[in-house]
């Protein structure tokens, strides 16, 4: 039976912690005072963040379904509850359908019956569910975990159906939320099994993972699978894998070669450890990761166009989970990990997407600080992190034709795998110097002197830093003496002013003139003293270079340096 139902939209009060709020790397979380937790998340086509969820005040009221809405920089734009006929309801997935259309899906309770159905719906990109229906059979009761869409195909709903025990279950649905078929899959069964993920196979049909046996007792053992369905619901293979005591799938990625990267957990009597690993089209084992701690688990991964993996779960930090964002190279070696949360509670990450800005977003639950739970943001860069680059330099020597500059750019990291690096301009349209060393001292020979604009590039993924100036070259012996006068300013453009020393203000009425040369001793120009201790010359007839001036009628009074740009 189908219902379209009327939703109640209850607005929310929420406060909100955030760090790096102008950036669009961020960690925000959203506080109503109940117990909420973001557990799908999508980036949409201007860039703002739709995350979904679950809003449970204290027992025995029921839970709502949230909608939160973000611009890319994560300022709070919406923030909805809803909760229809006061019954539970939980939205867990979603996918974007087009620029204002998000799909979602989930569970709740229809009309105050005790088992769940599965709900699905649209969301636009304010925030507001535009349709919400119930979907499979509500006589016996389903719900759902997981979601693909397969464009014009529609959308399968991936999760379980209850009878005397729990049966894995599909929901075929086409663009407009039509039911199509639905299917229980009983050979999958050995008692309350489900399945907890689907992705699409190359050639378009499905891939589905998930648990089966999830009580555990003397006469069998939980184990995880993976299985090929087809579009019209037909199951085509099935694999298990017992590994402990319990081992369940959560989450499952498809490249284009047929393999598949998947993430779980493994649970024994005394322990239980997330664990990702890879399978070849024949569904063996080409490696597996193991190292996470106790109490760990991991829920989602993402396949990078490279075919290397991120996977986002909860560690153990101490003695409290923290969310965890890892990254594998093609090998299953861990190229860099990262952990976000506080100290005195658990923290977790439910979801995650590829941004447009090559990065991560991250929803889920934080604990800490706070009473309950709050829905959680976490935006990073393509290597995990809330941090820009910052590219500067100082000027480490300047001797001769040679110019050795000192990095002190910040947020580079140079040292990653993931590609930070540096790019020097020097100038003089000699190759640019391209470097990820972390040796933060540069030096180039120039073959002229003169004064040349270097410029520092600092990139990380794919955020850039400028950082550049005009830099005088010189010969050595040349120096900026305070001995008969200065300049300023110094590098000059357009004009410079000359300050006579004090020692040699009574030359000032004498007609003195001051003469120019360049580097090979040619006087390119004479100007007469002002008659006041500054006189302010124009150098625009001047190139760019460096530049010796001396008083005419002393020469044995020691000159000064110029440099014009």
């Amino acid at each position: 039976m189908k219902l379209n139902i009327p939703v109640l939209a209850i607005l929310c009060m929420v406060s909100i912690n955030s760090h790096a709020q102008y950036s669009p790397y961020f960690e925000v979380e959203f506080d109503s005072t109940w117990t909420e937790n973001g557990l799908g998340v999508v980036q949409m086509p201007n860039g703002n963040y739709l995350a979904v969820g679950e809003n449970t005040p204290s027992l025995p009221a029921p839970a709502a379904a949230n909608v939160a809405v973000t611009n890319i920089n994560g300022k709070l734009l919406s923030y909805v509850t809803y909760q229809p006929n006061s019954n539970d309801l939980i939205f867990n997935d979603i996918v974007m359908v087009s620029e204002n259309a998000f799909a979602f899906c989930g569970f709740g309770k229809n009309f105050g019956e005790k088992h769940n159905n599965t709900c699905f719906g649209f969301i636009d990109s304010l925030g507001k569910v535009v349709k919400m229906k119930w979907v499979g059979d509500s006589i016996i009761g389903s719900s759902v975990l997981g979601m693909v869409y397969a464009k014009n195909d529609g959308f399968v709903l991936a999760g379980t159906q209850f009878t005397t025990s729990r049966i894995p279950y599909l929901i075929k649905l086409d663009t407009a939320g039509n039911e199509q078929w639905a299917y229980t899959y009983p050979i999958l069964d050995c008692y309350d099994s489900d399945f907890t993920d689907i992705a699409l196979a190359p050639d378009g049909n499905y891939i589905v993972v998930g648990r089966k046996c999830l009580i555990v007792s003397s006469n069998n053992t939980g184990m995880a699978f993976i299985c090929k369905i087809n579009t019209k619901g037909d199951l085509l293979w099935y694999k298990y894998f017992e590994m402990d005591d319990y081992t369940a799938f959560a989450h499952i990625a498809v490249d284009d070669d047929n393999n598949y990267y998947i993430t779980g957990i493994k649970t024994h009597i005394n322990w239980k450890n997330g664990f990702v690993m890879k399978l070849d089209s024949n569904r063996n084992i080409v490696w597996i990761d193991n190292s996470f701690k106790n109490g760990s688990s991991l829920s989602v991964s993402m396949l990078m166009p490279n075919d290397e993996l991120v996977v986002v779960g909860q560690t153990i930090v101490g003695t409290k989970l923290d969310m965890t964002i890892r990254k594998y190279n093609t090998a299953g070696e861990i190229k860099w990990a990262r952990t976000y949360g506080g100290p005195d509670k658990h923290d977790y990450g439910y979801d995650a997407k590829l941004t447009a800005h090559g990065g991560f977003i991250i929803t889920g639950r934080k604990e800490s600080g706070t009473v309950g739970s709050n829905l959680w943001l976490v935006s990073t860069n393509c290597m995990g992190l809330l941090t820009e680059p910052q590219a500067s330099y100082e000027i480490a020597q300047n001797e001769g034709l040679t110019l050795t500059l000192k990095n002190t750019s910040q947020y580079v990291y140079p040292d990653s795998i993931d590609g930070g690096f540096y790019v020097v301009d020097w100038g003089d349209g000699s190759k640019d110097t391209i470097t990820t060393d972390k040796e933060p001292t540069l030096t180039h020979t120039y073959a002229q002197y003169g004064t040349y604009n270097v410029v520092l590039y600092g990139w990380v993924c794919n955020d850039l830093s400028v950082y550049g100036q005009p830099m005088g070259v010189w010969p050595v012996g040349i120096e900026n003496s305070p001995s008969s006068r200065a300049v300023s300013t110094n590098p000059a453009h357009q004009t410079a002013t000359l300050t006579l020393n004090p020692n040699y203000t009574h030359l000032i009425h004498q007609g003195e003139t001051l003469e120019i040369f360049n580097t090979q001793g040619q006087l390119v120009k004479t100007i007469p003293l002002s008659g006041f201790e500054t006189t302010t010359f124009t150098t625009a007839n001047l190139i760019s270079g460096i530049y010796y001036c001396r008083l005419q009628n002393h020469p044995e009074i020691e000159g000064v340096k110029m440099v014009v740009w």
